[in-house]
């Protein structure tokens, strides 16, 4: 089942699509909340790097350090330990890429749109299958 909301229910998500999809490189920092489909959450914080078509580099700095490198075909983990693992992008989850959450609500996930002050909080619940349970972005 899929389940769209009206463009004016959603606040600035259609402008912010709009403006990321012109987009050929971008740097951002990044502070990231997981919640664990097993009640459990996760705070990472570092930098993020997109180049079009699709290479992106996410540096999680904290709590520990993080590489993850992808050219759209591999993606490429490295912890603090120095461990290199990789895999065919097919078989990493969807919502690694971050382009997939700015660009395009991945299928199966429903949204809810709240504006907090100059903030605006979007609550991606994913569905079942997901390490996670949902994944909150929040636009200033």
């Amino acid at each position: 089942m899929i389940f769209l909301l009206a463009a004016d229910t959603l606040g600035p998500w259609a402008q912010v699509r709009a403006k990321y999809e012109e987009v050929q490189a971008l740097r951002a920092r990044f502070v990231e909340r997981v919640h664990y489909a097993d009640g459990g959450e996760g705070i990472f914080r570092g930098t993020l790097l997109l180049k079009a078509p699709n290479k992106v580099r996410i540096e999680v700095t904290a709590p520990s350090t993080q590489l993850i490198v992808s050219d759209g075909k591999v993606a490429w983990f490295k912890d603090s330990s120095g461990e290199v693992l990789s895999q065919p992008v097919e078989e990493v989850s969807k919502a690694v890429d971050p382009r997939l959450i700015l660009l395009k609500v991945p299928e199966g996930f429903k949204i809810t749109y709240s504006p907090h002050d100059s903030l605006h909080l979007y609550t991606l619940l994913a569905p079942e299958g997901y390490p996670y349970s949902k994944v909150e972005v929040t636009l200033n």
